[in-house]
């Protein structure tokens, strides 16, 4: 059957319709784990409970499990993300489960039909497992170096091939894509938006592992494809012209004779110089980039731990002020007490004096000479007390 443009057209407009049904759909989605509920269920210590479907049943997890899961995604992030949008091809491959490594064998074809700048998208055959599965998905992959081989000066088919193993960022509208991995390519940086997804996937994919569907590993292996690699060679050529006359590139569909190409590639297996030397060089600056996250997380760790120290050191000088306080508060009781007393005590000798009719002076001096009291301090007391 003759390859035309109008198919891959209709195509396009069905799956526009499948994504529209799938976010109409997700916008109904129902026992969703969002950040804030894990934050706020980490937080409180209480344990979480969705719902799961709509048939009344629910699943709960407990604050330690959630902490598991934030767990996976810190290492899931360490493991993926560096500090530029998409991850090498060969990460891609050697990161995805051998499960879907082996099922990508049964996709007999991935197709690409059009382009839109670095933006590629890909026919792909299913597998036929069930009979409400459609027969294609789409699948788009974001070439990250691109646009840096645009401005590179050697031959193109060189830098189409450099752009097709390194930074790719990735979709597929299959089930095992949205569910399992979606998630994982958002925190990861290497999703094609606007289909990001922010939502855990705690039933799926609860410990983060995996990263490619079937259908997104048979289009990389097309992508290592020397026959795609000339495509794509004449593709950057053109753009580099449209570039030069400050015209934008917009998207276009495959020619026929570009379709019919495209429809007969098969891919490769191996792993070249060239997707070798990508993944190295993702690596080298993922490496880098943690170790510049890891200064900025001890600096951190340095930063709370000075404004805990400051903090305890106000905490201790506020102790020791309150204790000053008390004692001075316990010393001026001491010696009210104390003032109380000798008054009483001055009143009891300034009585006896006048019981026996002794001189009042005489009876003060005495009373002064045997309990060490200043007479000043004496007169003093009595004047305030009125004895």
């Amino acid at each position: 059957m003759p390859t035309t443009q109008k198919e891959f057209k209709d195509f396009e407009r069905q799956y526009a319709a499948i994504r529209a049904a799938n976010r109409d759909a997700r916008r109904e989605g129902v026992g969703l784990l969002t950040p804030k509920l894990l934050k706020e269920h980490i937080d409180s210590g209480k344990d979480l409970v969705l719902a799961y479907g709509r048939k009344g049943l629910t699943v709960s997890y407990t604050p330690s499990e959630l902490k598991q899961f934030v767990e996976a995604q810190r290492k899931a992030k360490g493991h993926h993300k560096a500090n530029v949008a998409g991850v090498a091809l060969m990460q891609l491959e050697n990161s995805s489960s051998p499960a879907d490594r082996a099922n990508a064998a049964d996709i007999r074809a991935a197709t690409l039909y059009k382009v839109n700048g670095n933006l590629l998208y890909f026919r792909v055959t299913a597998s036929g497992e069930t009979a409400r599965a459609p027969s294609h998905y789409q699948v788009r992959i974001r070439l990250e170096d691109w646009h840096d081989m645009l401005t590179e000066t050697g031959p193109y088919i060189t830098r189409a091939k450099r752009a097709c193993v390194g930074r790719l960022s990735i979709d597929c509208g299959c089930g095992r894509h949205q569910y399992w991995y979606r998630y994982l390519a958002t925190i990861g940086g290497f999703a094609v938006g606007p289909a990001l997804e922010k939502d855990f996937p705690k039933i799926r994919n609860p410990k983060l592992t995996g990263c490619c569907c079937k259908h997104i590993l048979k289009t990389l292996k097309v992508l290592k494809g020397g026959g795609l690699h000339l495509l794509l060679a004449k593709e950057l050529e053109r753009q580099d012209r449209v570039k030069v006359a400050m015209v934008p590139q917009g998207r276009r569909f495959l020619k026929v004779d570009e379709l019919e190409t495209a429809k007969r590639l098969r891919g490769s297996e191996k792993a070249d110089p060239d997707a070798l030397a990508a993944y190295q060089n993702f690596h080298k600056a993922k490496d880098a980039f943690a170790k510049k996250i890891e200064g900025k997380d001890m600096q951190k760790k340095l930063n709370e731990m000075t404004q805990g120290m400051k903090a305890k050191a106000a905490e201790n000088r506020a102790l020791k002020a309150a204790l000053n306080a008390e004692k001075a508060r316990a010393a001026k009781q001491a010696a009210a007490d104390q003032r109380m007393t000798l008054g009483q005590r001055i009143k009891d000798a300034l009585h006896m004096a006048g019981t026996f009719g002794l001189d009042r002076d005489k009876a003060l001096k005495t009373f002064a000479e045997k309990t060490g009291v200043a007479p000043q301090v004496i007169e003093n007391i009595i004047k305030d007390e009125r004895l």
